[in-house]
């Protein structure tokens, strides 16, 4: 298989992001620089992404960086990541609690938004009546 071939199960870091091709074309091709990462089968997609989302994974790419005014990383510095692998059952656990935490997040979100409003119309309509 060609180095720079696209398949499902990779992940593509550019920089200091990270994104998971989940439905690509079967004959797609991905930039030289980006960096494939092809986890271990006991290690879950999706715990991967929230491991690339973490404070660790952020804290150790920014002190792997090299370069001042655009900062990157090489496949080597990410080969040198402390990367914790609990049992595949416990990260569908860790998945599944994260995904539960983020929605509660995004319904909270929405709920400050909608009081915000609120707000922002009784600010207008006392400003109005005085």
């Amino acid at each position: 298989m060609n180095k720079h071939h696209v398949t499902p199960a990779s992940i593509y870091t550019l920089e200091f992001y990270a994104a998971q091709v989940d439905n690509c074309p079967q004959d797609a091709i991905f930039a030289s620089y980006l960096i494939r990462i092809v986890p271990s089968p006991r290690i879950h997609q999706k715990y991967f992404k929230v491991f690339a989302d973490s404070a660790l994974y952020w804290t150790q790419l920014k002190e792997k960086s090299r370069g001042a005014a655009q900062p990157n990383v090489n496949g080597t510095s990410l080969s040198g990541l402390l990367f914790p692998v609990p049992p595949y059952e416990e990260q569908k656990r860790i998945v599944a609690k994260v995904n539960q935490l983020m929605a509660l997040c995004d319904e909270l979100e929405k709920k400050i938004v909608a009081k915000s409003d609120t707000l922002e119309k009784l600010t207008e309509s006392l400003l109005r009546v005085n």
